[in-house]
């Protein structure tokens, strides 16, 4: 009797063992492995953002990248602009003509474009100022071909408030080309270019 108590109990420590390795173990973690997924889910759940919102967000990434697109090439604009004063400037000294001022006539009109090379292209509207007298002017105006960089003038206006004055007010209105290379520089188009 001793013997079959004691195989008894053995057969039932075996059982056992086998129960909790093979079945009640893989189950049990197999329960926590998808306990854990339920609350990762539920984190995630949780962290969810409502489509609408992402598309509400999305729209306003956009207007912040364009507003920067615009700030940024208002600032390589005005840069440019300073430049070529400086450029209009020394050219009408060498033609005798006094440099008043030189400015975009309007941010809003300009328009970039890409010519045959891939560069990127824009046409300013600008309007300088000069004070000088008309043969310098003349002067000027028939060697606007060999100016560094492309510049058409469409419209001259010329003041002289004062008849027995030689010197005359000068306003050209017309307009620049610029390049706007990769790294946000602008630099002129040159006459040789075209």
């Amino acid at each position: 009797m001793n013997k079959d108590i004691i195989g008894l109990t053995a057969l039932s420590v075996v059982s056992f063992l086998i129960w909790y390795f093979l079945l009640y173990t893989p189950q049990a973690n197999e329960k926590m492995e998808l306990n854990k997924e339920i609350e990762e889910y539920r984190e995630m759940e949780k962290e969810h953002v409502p489509e609408s919102r992402l598309l509400l967000m999305e729209q306003k990434l956009d207007s912040l990248k364009a507003k920067v697109r615009r700030i940024k090439s208002q600032y390589y604009l005005d840069r440019a602009i300073l430049d070529l004063g400086r450029q209009i400037e020394q050219i009408g000294k060498t033609f005798g003509l006094e440099f008043k001022k030189i400015s975009l006539i309007d941010y809003d009109i300009l328009n970039f474009f890409s010519d045959q090379s891939g560069r990127t292209i824009a046409e300013l509207p600008v309007q300088v100022e000069f004070e000088g007298e008309y043969n310098e002017l003349t002067d000027f105006l028939d060697n606007i071909d060999t100016f560094p960089f492309l510049i058409r003038f469409t419209d001259i206006s010329i003041l002289n408030d004062d008849n027995t004055a030689d010197t005359i007010s000068i306003i050209l209105i017309g307009k620049v080309v610029i390049t706007k290379s990769e790294l946000g520089e602008i630099e002129g188009v040159t006459n040789e270019n075209v």
